[in-house]
């Protein structure tokens, strides 16, 4: 009677084990397809299109002008911005702080550029998109690096107590962040007037 109590214990306590690992291990997948999605955002942030005219600039003579493919007219951008909402936001209970920081950083620079971009016409946007490449190429290389990390340390080592983080940068740093972009410093009087 005892040994069939305790096979039974026993039984108990394996299967509830494997159903934690089954558990542990749906949440690993959704945060390894949510830093994923997070790579292929970083990879759309960084695309160029060229726009066929040709720079003067004393450091860049005689080459093609090139600015983000993305910022090529207004729908595209907002497209681009739906998908990101769908393929991104609706994933972030699973990114890591770091990750879900950078992201929410970027959303921040994204409402200010959204102001900026109501204002402007087709042309106007493809000129912006060539002076906001450099803010688009950091933003996209520190998302990239946030889930990129994530996906080499953190995940192989089974880590998840860090969902519960905090996930956005204090104000003062963001500020700082946004005020040294490109975008804030050419376009700042279309934010405040």
């Amino acid at each position: 009677m005892v040994g069939v109590l305790i096979s039974q214990l026993l039984e108990m306590i394996r299967q509830n084990r494997g159903f934690a690992i089954r558990q542990k291990e749906k949440i690993i997948d959704r945060r390894i397809e949510a830093h994923e999605a997070i790579i292929s955002l970083s990879e759309t942030m960084m695309t160029v299109a060229m726009s066929g005219e040709i720079s003067n600039l004393p450091e860049e003579i005689e080459k093609p002008i090139r600015g983000i493919a993305i910022l090529n007219n207004l729908e595209l951008f907002e497209n681009w911005w739906g998908d990101v909402y769908a393929n991104c936001y609706r994933k972030h209970i699973w990114l890591s702080p770091k990750c879900l920081k950078e992201l929410n950083y970027i959303q921040d620079y994204i409402v200010n550029l959204r102001i900026i971009l109501a204002n402007l016409s087709n042309e106007e946007i493809k000129r912006l998109s060539v002076i906001v490449r450099p803010d688009f190429i950091a933003m996209s290389g520190n998302l990239r690096y946030e889930a990129v990390n994530y996906l080499s340390k953190d995940a192989i080592s089974f880590k998840l107590k860090d969902l519960n983080g905090y996930h956005k940068y204090k104000k003062p740093i963001t500020e700082k962040r946004l005020n040294d972009t490109r975008l804030i410093k050419e376009y700042a009087s279309n934010l405040n007037g």
